[in-house]
């Protein structure tokens, strides 16, 4: 490709600051910039056409393309969820699963029962073609089935259900009540 020749200098003043730039040339893929040269003695400010090319435009087209390519991609790929069955905590659901077509939600099921030392949860993460979401809390046994639709959206493990010592004090006391009032 032949090298092209800047257009002639203008015969306008130039501008009053070395960091001004002259707007390029309609047509011209050329823009004026100055740079300061330092001498011995003084400073001299230099004019000089800088070839600018198709860049921006090239750039341009291969971002819109990206673009392009990047939403198509997105609307093939399928869900991921985080998958674990019966984990006892959330660092034990760390793996994640493509799911199948006719998946549309990600699921966090979490159940957890038990006093003091004795409680225990259980943790479970997959895939669902439903959404049955629900909870109850009983004080000494809870329950939560919590769902959404995006990527690895999973992450809670008990939601917001869990049981609370406050419940699990007051079921203790209403259970030792029932067991002395049919002893009398």
């Amino acid at each position: 490709m032949a090298r092209r020749k800047p257009p002639p200098l203008p015969l306008l003043p130039p501008p009053p600051s070395h960091t001004s730039r002259v707007p390029p040339l309609p047509q011209s893929p050329f823009i004026l910039r100055a740079r300061e040269e330092a001498l011995p003695d003084r400073r001299r400010l230099i004019w000089e056409w800088v070839e600018i090319g198709n860049a921006a435009a090239e750039m341009k087209a291969s971002f819109a393309v990206f673009l392009a390519a990047l939403l198509c991609v997105g609307q093939v790929s399928t869900l991921m969820c985080f998958h674990c069955e019966n984990a006892e905590s959330n660092w034990d659901c760390l793996s994640m699963k493509s799911c199948d077509d006719t998946d549309k939600y990600c699921f966090t099921k979490y159940f957890g029962g038990g006093v003091g030392d004795k409680h225990k949860q259980a943790i479970s993460k997959g895939c669902s073609s439903t959404c049955p979401e629900g909870s109850f809390d009983l004080g000494l046994v809870a329950f939560s089935m919590k769902c959404c639709d995006t990527h690895l959206c999973n992450t809670s493990g008990a939601g917001s259900v869990k049981s609370s010592s406050l419940i699990l004090a007051v079921g203790t006391v209403a259970t030792l009540l029932c067991a002395f009032w049919n002893k009398l």
